[in-house]
């Protein structure tokens, strides 16, 4: 049996070490395929098994075989919070802004735990171990080795099935984005209410995920006649454009703004999205 015991805080060394170059990779490479992989650890481990260590510092409050199986659930929960933050702050949900919390809140576990740890006698801290011991296989009958090794089979293609499925686009979905934003480019506090001759304004919103360049143009209505029109829009696959649009309703009563999006020459309508307002 071969037994490696890793010296105090070599285990938070090395995941802030692994988390951080994971976050700088994640953020400038371009590949779509290499930065799942990349952030699959970021997203289900590296922020869980951190957050555990400041919560659970004595090896006898949290062993380490539940440590490694609470960190997945530690990690979306800790990730989902920060997603919920970004989206009621000015940043919103966006790559840069998530790496930069995920580096935040990795730092600041990171030095609980560290402080934490640090107030313990060597004896009560948790430290993490490296066995390597095949003989404990030998105590097992056949059923239960062929079970395990089922076990270990079918966990291993599912999470190569989960990171192909992600890596790879199903060529069959092809759609654009297409919404409106508030006036802070959050979706919320929409202009719903407005007086008479007071202009609103809100931005609109083109994704393009058809898989090819796209050219696109929006035409805008108010009580059913059009008011204007922008276009066109050329998007490369993957890109994201968005304008601030203003409109001014002459009368009072409930009216509805349409911002109708048309695809290339199309003369259909392609998307449309609309708001509701009450005119005073």
């Amino acid at each position: 049996m071969w037994i490696q015991k890793l010296k105090p805080h070599r285990d938070l060394l090395l995941m802030v070490a692994l988390a951080f170059v994971s976050l700088l990779l994640v953020a400038t490479i371009p590949s779509s395929t290499l930065r799942i992989v990349l952030g699959l650890p970021l997203v289900l481990f590296y922020p869980g098994y951190i957050l555990a260590l400041a919560i659970f510092p004595q090896k006898s409050s949290l062993p380490g075989m539940e440590r490694l199986i609470m960190s997945p659930p530690f990690s979306i929960l800790a990730v989902v919070f920060m997603a919920l933050i970004l989206n009621i702050s000015p940043w919103g949900i966006a790559l840069l802004p998530m790496a930069i919390a995920l580096a935040l809140f990795i730092s600041a576990a990171t030095a609980v735990a560290w402080y934490r740890r640090r107030r313990l006698d060597d004896n009560e801290r948790y430290k993490p171990e490296i066995t390597l011991d095949l003989a404990f296989w030998r105590k097992y009958n056949r059923v239960d080795r062929i079970l395990a090794g089922v076990l270990l089979v079918v966990m291993a293609a599912a999470i190569g099935t989960l990171v192909y499925y992600l890596a790879t686009p199903n060529e069959k979905e092809r759609f654009t984005e297409f919404y409106v934003l508030g006036p802070e480019g959050k979706m919320m506090d929409y202009p719903l209410e407005l007086t008479a001759e007071k202009t609103a304004t809100v931005s609109l919103v083109i994704a393009n995920q058809e898989r090819q360049p796209t050219s696109y143009r929006v035409e805008m209505k108010m009580e059913g006649a059009t008011q204007r029109e922008i276009g066109a829009v050329t998007l490369d696959h993957g890109e994201e454009w968005q304008q601030e649009v203003r409109f001014t309703p002459a009368n009072s009563g409930n009216q509805k703004v349409e911002f109708l999006l048309y695809k290339q020459d199309q003369s259909e309508v392609y998307r449309s999205v609309y708001l509701l307002i009450k005119v005073r």
